[in-house]
Order: C-alpha cells, then sequence, then structure tokens
C-alpha cells in the first residue's frame, strides 16, 4: 500500500478527503434554513392509507439534510413543514413524504421511513435523517404525522 505523509495511505487520505466535502456540503444546505416554532413530537407508526378522506394537498420537497435532532418529531413555520425521524445509530437510513392531506381543522402527513436490511452496508456513525416540505397553502390546525417503515434489502 502506497503511504503518504504520516504513514496515511493515499486511499485513507482520499476518503477522509471527501467524507470532509459530504459534510461541508450538508452543513452548506442547512445553514440559511432554520426552521422556526417549537419542535413537536407527534409521529404516529401505521400504515399509509389509500383512501384517506380529505382534500389533497400539493407540497414540494425544500431540503433534505442531517440537522442533528435526536428525537423525532416535526416544526412548522407557515407552510414550511419540517419532519425529523431521529437520530439512527447508521447511515442507509431515508424519510420521505408521500402524501399531505387536509381533513376538518387537521393536516394528515403521510410519510415512509426506509430503513437497511442486515445485510447492507452503512455508514457506521450517527445519522438525523430529515425531509422539509413547502406547503401550497400555510400548515393551519392541528397536524398528525403518520409514518410506514419499510426495510431495504440489499
Amino acid at each position: 500500500m502506497d503511504k503518504g505523509e504520516g504513514g496515511f495511505s493515499r486511499q485513507s487520505i482520499l476518503i477522509l478527503i471527501i467524507t470532509g466535502f459530504v459534510v461541508a456540503a450538508g452543513w452548506y444546505v442547512i445553514a440559511g434554513n432554520k426552521m422556526a416554532g417549537p419542535m413537536k413530537n407527534g409521529i404516529t407508526n401505521g400504515t399509509n392509507p389509500t383512501n384517506a378522506s380529505g382534500q389533497s394537498i400539493s407540497f414540494s420537497i425544500v431540503q433534505s439534510a442531517n440537522e442533528q435532532h435526536k428525537e423525532a418529531g416535526y416544526q412548522v413555520n407557515g407552510n414550511l413543514i419540517t419532519l425529523y425521524l431521529g437520530e439512527r445509530n447508521t447511515g442507509g437510513y431515508n424519510y420521505m413524504v408521500d402524501r399531505v392531506v387536509k381533513a376538518a381543522n387537521r393536516l394528515d402527513i403521510y410519510t415512509t421511513e426506509t430503513k437497511p436490511g442486515d445485510n447492507c452496508l452503512t455508514t457506521q456513525a450517527f445519522t438525523y435523517p430529515q425531509v422539509a416540505i413547502q406547503l401550497s397553502e400555510p400548515a393551519d390546525g392541528n397536524i398528525a404525522v403518520h409514518k410506514m417503515v419499510k426495510t431495504q434489502d440489499c
């Protein structure tokens, strides 16, 4: 193995440099997007029904980075909602918003957490998966987050 300065292999140094760029890029994405409002927890596990009653609300994904929220929950700032999975022991997790439905005075957000299977190679570091959505209208009233969990086979 070809050793560089300090006894590290060139491959190890390259991996450290690439990791630094990835971390720096993640911090760049979230630096200007601090969420206002208190952190709320109200995520229920279960399934995402295809026939949820109410009016579908259009949304767009505006951010998906790793802010360090150790607890699962969400924050609301007008029509911007950021949802957090909480701390995970490894990489390989993904958090997606499937649907947003407005019913009476409640907003139902249907999400899917994808977690790595037992045979997956993952980053061995704490991660904090999140997703932020911009709604087509303000998030008024109560919010209920429904989460379905899937396992990704590798």
